[in-house]
């Protein structure tokens, strides 16, 4: 019964690692709702809802599809939103996210309960969330059903460890250079938040582009050579990781890509990643070093070829010109796919992105350049 115009969100898809708003193409009212909120496997091209675009309207038209947000091979999580969804017994309207909402229905509680604390003083899940363990003490088990995020991450997991047959390789690098570059950049561009992390991406776009069998991968028993630079990084979103795609990384300078990094660890943060932001990367970047790890060997993400993984970086006595010195010093490991890739490639892999690491320092400015 609820009017909708043309544009205006109607539903979210949620698939295991992005959330889709369906708009509708039409203004109309809505004359059934076909696919229940909280529905899980909805397949794709399924019809969500029926809108009467004019009262004599006979035929209705489908207003969305869940194909318009995820790949045919992805199953999809809907949301629509209706008067039942929005407006609760006492008539009064709630602002709350659709997570919210799940959360509300799956721990038993009334969202008209919840004290909003988001903009506007929407409701959000970690509201409901704070409600049900106030009102319950040692409840925190029964709040979700399905961590769809962590059980995506167990059968990825499993599948690459299991059939893809891994090595490894670790280098050391000395980044008292990088560390003062990062400083001085921050100094003279206080408006973009540059971290290590930027600057360990663009060094691994320019290996990448010395060493272009790095860039291959095994699809289909076939070895597929990517010809982009799309660089994925971990981010921990709490219930697990995701990691958005940093598409073209070689043709941006440091700015543009602690700034496209900042976006994408935001969406991650608050569920609102798409589907272009995920998948189809060349390598993954995965960093570890704002904790206490010197070096870790993290599980490849098909098809990729390589991921990288990061540690700490720490006071070390190194030798420089036959002379024992103190500097900071980070490991960087490489976990690839033998399938593809060889040990040599690996090795030349690595040579070329220490020394792109190293090359950065303030004297030269080779972070700030193409």
């Amino acid at each position: 019964g609820a009017f909708v115009k043309k544009g205006q969100v109607i539903a979210e898809v949620e698939t295991d690692k992005a959330v889709a708003e369906i708009e509708s193409p039409v203004s109309g009212t809505v004359k059934r709702i076909m696919v229940p909120a909280g529905d899980n496997n909805v397949e794709v091209e399924v019809p969500l809802i029926e809108l009467s675009t004019d009262d004599s309207a006979s035929e209705p038209e489908p207003a969305a599809r869940a194909a318009t947000a995820a790949p045919r091979d992805e199953s999809a999580r809907t949301t629509s939103v209706s008067p039942a969804s929005q407006t609760p017994s006492s008539g009064r309207r709630i602002a709350a996210a659709p997570a919210a909402r799940r959360a509300a229905k799956d721990a038993g509680v009334n969202i008209e309960d919840v004290v909003g604390t988001g903009p506007s003083r929407r409701i959000t899940k970690q509201d409901v969330l704070n409600h049900f363990r106030s009102a319950i003490p040692g409840s925190d088990d029964r709040i979700s059903k399905k961590p769809s995020l962590r059980f995506t991450i167990a059968r990825a997991m499993v599948q690459s460890k299991t059939t893809v047959p891994h090595f490894y390789a670790e280098t050391d690098v000395v980044i008292d250079g990088l560390i003062a570059l990062k400083e001085e950049t921050n100094k003279k561009n206080p408006d973009v938040r540059v971290t290590l992390t930027a600057f360990l991406i663009m060094a691994v776009s320019r290996a990448l582009a010395d060493v272009r069998q790095a860039n291959n991968r095994w699809e289909n028993n076939n070895i597929i050579h990517k010809q982009a630079c799309d660089l994925a990084v971990a981010v921990d979103v709490g219930n697990g990781v995701v990691a958005p795609v940093i598409r073209n990384a070689d043709r941006m300078d440091v700015l543009q890509i602690a700034a496209r990094l900042a976006t994408l660890v935001a969406k991650a943060h608050s569920r609102s990643l798409k589907q272009k932001d995920l998948g189809d990367a060349s390598l993954t970047i995965s960093n570890l070093g704002m904790f206490s790890i010197d070096r870790f060997y993290p599980i490849v993400n098909i098809p990729e070829p390589l991921i990288v993984g990061i540690g700490r970086a720490h006071r070390s006595a190194v030798v420089v010109d036959n002379e024992i010195v103190v500097r900071s010093v980070m490991t960087v490991t490489l976990s690839a796919d033998h399938r593809v890739i060889d040990g040599a490639v690996v090795g030349r892999f690595a040579d070329s992105l220490k020394h792109h690491i190293e090359a950065l320092n303030p004297l030269t400015s080779q972070g700030l350049e193409q």
